[in-house]
């Protein structure tokens, strides 16, 4: 083993290069040199830190930020089954405001097409059926397209709430609740007709799983 120069620093070289000449070494190990390369590396390691947070972030807002929701019985609805032979759509109990962007979006329209969409996906629809199905809205916001666009998740979230209730001439109705929320498309979409869409496709699945088989 070759012994160590008096006076010579122990700092190691510099991690991967192994191979570093003893003149650099020395020029690393200087008092001006130890404190850049000081600073560089505690500049480089907040920096990484900086990026996992953000990158942490990101991942919480876009886990949060999707539509979801949930469709509840109201009392015991019993089994439903058999097909679909009809859906009709309407809003109740709204502001003016939010009745007047609802009608501008034709989100009757919107909605049963797309709760239409999914039943038939399902087999679940068929006009010589027996059962009608109506859908009733009590809640409803959308935030503009100027708001999703420059405020995103921070803007607020976007709701569709109201109730189902499935009609039948052979057995009593079964009525759910259902209530739907999130700002799915505030990273990628932020037209208020695309968001209404999402919220009757989410609507027409979470339908479809509350049908018996």
């Amino acid at each position: 083993m070759t012994p160590r120069r008096a006076g010579a620093s122990s700092v190691n070289p510099v991690p991967g290069n192994p191979r570093e000449s003893p003149g650099a070494q020395r020029r690393r190990e200087s008092p001006k040199n130890r404190a850049e390369y000081s600073h560089a590396w505690r500049s480089t390691t907040a920096m990484n830190r900086t990026a996992r947070i953000g990158w942490a972030s990101a991942l919480v807002l876009l886990a949060i930020s999707c539509t979801h929701g949930k469709i509840e019985p109201l009392g015991d609805p019993g089994p439903i089954a058999g097909k679909i032979r009809s859906v009709s759509v309407r809003i109740e109990s709204v502001s003016a405001y939010r009745l007047r962007v609802y009608e501008e979006l034709k989100g009757n329209e919107i909605i049963k097409r797309d709760v239409t969409a999914a039943l038939q996906q399902a087999g679940r629809y068929d006009p010589s059926g027996q059962i009608d199905l109506e859908v009733a809205v009590n809640n409803f916001r959308l935030r503009s397209a100027g708001n999703a666009f420059w405020a995103g998740l921070y803007g607020g979230v976007d709701k569709l709430e109201g109730r189902v209730q499935f009609r039948s001439p052979t057995s009593a109705p079964r009525s759910f609740s259902f209530a739907l929320s999130g700002s799915e498309n505030w990273y990628s979409r932020y037209g208020r007709e695309d968001r209404l869409d999402s919220f009757g496709r989410i609507l027409g699945k979470k339908i479809v799983s509350v049908l018996n088989p």
